[in-house]
């Protein structure tokens, strides 16, 4: 999952701006606060606030130091940035945050509050320590050098996020560091990726691969069930891994057949989501945030067609997300919680990509018990 506040926007153009507008800043400080580039040993005008209490700040009234005007201007430039950023005091103390920055905290502003920066991103009472949990104002004191580090955060929700942090010095006329500068990215789905990725080299038979997928699909979603359904050769899209699902619905769906059934699961096992297109994501999936609310998308002759056993079994939000290799479906991932409104697209969108890492599994660990298969018929001629 997740339910991570950080902006929704791709990767590699996430990137692109986070690098090109921290340039920018550096320029910015340079021109506006009449010093140097961020990360190097000219010096700048540190970022005041009038919340602060940092012995380190310097006296925002002076000639030379930052008006409300240019404050203002920053604050204006860093909402901008569509990831986390924060200016930080050598007392911990928060001096700046973007807009992304005060959506991940339970703050109204956390620099009103003169929160530390612990308490934004771990929700802890004490400063970061340690190899697990090293702190990146202590090493960027220590360094006078920008520096990355891996953290888990919490969200909002109190879900953990993984995040990469890149902090870099802000230095005073002595060329001391007095504040540092840090740009948090989310980095929790590639961290997801490359656990599936394991999973899925790991194992040698299909059973545990799928439970454990199931497992994994479970931690995102955080819902009431989730299951893997695979397409056999005779056309069957039975559960094979599962957490949750009552026997009741195994009895009426493991029957279920592309050939002989017209049901959400059979469409999506077939690419045939265009008849309800406003439950369709780009990527084939349907998404139900309310299953009561399903039949009144259908004509009449649809409802007599579709099952609803979902709704039956009191699931309010359901989602099925098509197991693709290439221009094959291998199955489907089929989620479902008693509660509506519990699936947001960007989830339904992070469990598309973990669908196609789970077909890439299914293609491998079918390929290798197929060899097994034919090296123990050899042994036994």
């Amino acid at each position: 999952m997740n339910r991570s506040s950080f902006g929704p926007t791709s990767r590699a153009s996430s990137v692109s701006v986070q690098r090109y507008l921290h340039r920018r800043l550096g320029h910015l400080f340079s021109t506006q606060f009449g010093g140097g580039e961020l990360g190097s040993k000219t010096s700048i005008t540190p970022v005041h606030n009038k919340y602060s209490t940092s012995n380190h700040s310097p006296d925002c009234q002076r000639g030379d130091g930052i008006s409300s005007v240019s404050l203002a201007f920053l604050q204006t430039v860093i909402d901008a940035i569509p990831e986390s950023m924060l200016v930080i005091d050598l007392d911990y103390h928060v001096v700046l945050a973007n807009r992304v920055a005060r959506q991940l905290t339970t703050a109204a502003d956390p620099v009103a509050e003169q929160l530390l920066c612990y308490q934004v991103s771990h929700h802890r009472d004490r400063p970061c320590q340690g190899d697990k949990v090293p702190c990146p104002l202590k090493e960027v004191v220590a360094t006078k050098a920008p520096v990355t580090v891996v953290h888990t955060h919490f969200d909002t929700m109190g879900d953990e996020v993984f995040v990469e942090i890149t902090a870099s010095p802000i230095f005073n006329e002595a060329g001391e560091v007095v504040q540092i500068v840090e740009s948090l990215r989310d980095i929790t789905e590639r961290k997801r990726i490359h656990r599936l990725l394991e999973i899925g080299n790991r194992h040698m038979a299909m059973k545990p691969m799928l439970d454990e997928f199931a497992v994994e699909i479970m931690g995102i979603a955080k819902c009431a069930a989730v299951g893997i359904r695979i397409l056999d050769p005779q056309g069957r899209i039975d559960f094979h891994a599962q957490i949750g699902f009552s026997e009741k619905c195994f009895d009426v769906e493991d029957s279920r057949s592309v050939e002989h059934s017209r049901c959400l699961c059979v469409d999506v096992i077939l690419s045939q989501t265009d008849s309800l297109h406003a439950l369709c994501t780009e990527g084939g999936s349907y998404l139900i945030n309310g299953t009561a609310r399903f039949p009144g998308l259908c004509s009449s002759d649809e409802k007599r067609q579709y099952c609803n056993v979902c709704q039956i079994l009191g699931f309010e939000s359901t989602a099925l997300v098509p197991i693709q290799l290439g221009n094959r479906t291998l199955g489907l991932i089929h989620v479902a919680d008693h509660h509506a409104d519990v699936f947001p697209l960007k989830m339904v969108m992070e469990l598309e990509r973990m669908a196609m890492q789970l077909g890439t599994a299914i293609q491998r660990v079918r390929a290798e018990e197929s060899l097994r298969a034919a090296h123990h018929e050899l042994e036994n001629r």
